[in-house]
């Protein structure tokens, strides 16, 4: 089993549904940062796990230094994954928090940029399949979302983590929310 992994986000909640599985998600990942994640980059990890337990303001101004740190974490290092992870997770709960609006493009680009290159750094990154995975099933098409290929990086995401909570829980979403025996049972 990989080390615990750090939260993903889904980039816009698409129902009620939706918000409350984030929040089961959240309850039941680790908060640590990955064991091999720069100072920088899990300072800035912390902090963005540490805005779920925020409201108002004060997540707001958490989320903002999240960010900010993991953009200098990725200036002091830009082959760190987890860095480019920390700037995806920080974007996409800013994101989440300020719904889904045109003003958003520039910020979502952001992210997939961000999130991107993690995997392109480190393929087996897992909290980026996940995270990746998530936003994509979450994310409306028309924005840039492809629910198969979200499945198929939650998928990835279990070959390498089989335990990973936040991994199956997306995936039974996608798949209309059913227990994974009878979503991915054979005929």
């Amino acid at each position: 089993m990989l080390a615990p992994t750090t939260r993903p986000i889904a980039c816009i909640p698409a129902a009620p549904r939706t918000i409350i599985l984030l929040a089961v998600v959240a309850s039941v990942l680790s908060l640590a940062a990955p064991a091999a994640a720069g100072p920088r980059a899990a300072a800035a990890l912390a902090l963005c796990a540490r805005a779920d337990a925020l409201t108002g303001d004060a997540r707001e101004a958490i989320l903002d230094r999240a960010l900010a740190t993991a953009e200098r974490a990725v200036e002091a290092n830009d082959a760190d994954a987890d860095a480019h992870f920390a700037v995806f997770c920080a974007l996409g709960k800013q994101l989440r928090d300020e719904g889904f609006a045109l003003t958003a493009f520039a910020k979502l680009r952001r992210a997939r940029a961000a999130v991107d290159r993690a995997l392109a750094l480190n393929p087996d990154h897992v909290p980026a399949l996940v995270g990746k995975g998530a936003a994509l099933i979450e994310t409306p098409a028309i924005a840039g979302g492809n629910a198969e290929r979200g499945r198929e990086l939650l998928r990835r995401a279990l070959e390498l983590d089989p335990e990973n909570m936040a991994a199956h829980l997306y995936l039974a979403q996608a798949d209309g929310g059913r227990p994974l025996a009878v979503a991915h049972s054979g005929p």
